[in-house]
């Protein structure tokens, strides 16, 4: 045990002492050389890694400029046009999803499993709700291209079963 400078009063105080006794001020305990080489040590570390990110960040940022500049100005009119049919996409299936939660017995209730766009542009919806009972049960539905609604099993069962589409569960997300 050492004895070392009280930071309030100037007293001399053993390390091990929690307080000073002349004053009652807690002892500052003094880092190691190893703690202080491992701080260093960890600094280095975090400061490289931090560095290397926003190397391979910009690397991507550059190869995807790239990409874009060797891009025809058709491709980009052809992509840009492609977004702007996801996103409609994207809201017609939201706003359907909305339609059928508002129908809903009990609207907080909901719970939209699956939406799935068929190739013919009708909707397949999965979903969960309580009926009257209060009880949740499942439900399906399809909204097909003229924008018509059903829940009859034929009707799924003609667009929807057994077809493959373009998945737009993530559409619950929007609700």
């Amino acid at each position: 045990m050492a004895l070392v400078k009280c930071h309030e009063c100037g007293n001399q105080v053993s390390t091990a002492a929690k307080a000073c006794p002349q004053c009652g001020a807690k002892i500052k305990k003094r880092h190691s050389k190893a703690q202080w080489l491992f701080i260093g040590l960890a600094t280095v570390g975090i400061v490289s890694c931090i560095a290397n990110t926003q190397d391979a960040a910009d690397k991507r940022a550059t190869k995807l400029a790239a990409v874009e500049a060797e891009k025809s100005p058709e491709q980009k009119i052809a992509e840009a046009a492609e977004k702007v049919k996801k996103e409609a996409e994207f809201q017609r299936i939201v706003a359907g999803a909305k339609v059928i939660k508002q129908g809903a017995k009990n609207p907080n209730s909901f719970s939209l499993n699956s939406a799935v766009l068929m190739a013919d542009g009708s909707i397949c919806y999965e979903y969960r709700a309580t009926n009257s009972f209060n009880a949740v049960v499942p439900g399906k539905l399809v909204i097909t291209q003229n924008n018509k609604a059903t829940q009859e099993g034929r009707d799924w069962n003609k667009f929807c079963g057994g077809k493959t589409g373009t998945d737009y569960s993530h559409a619950r997300q929007a609700l």
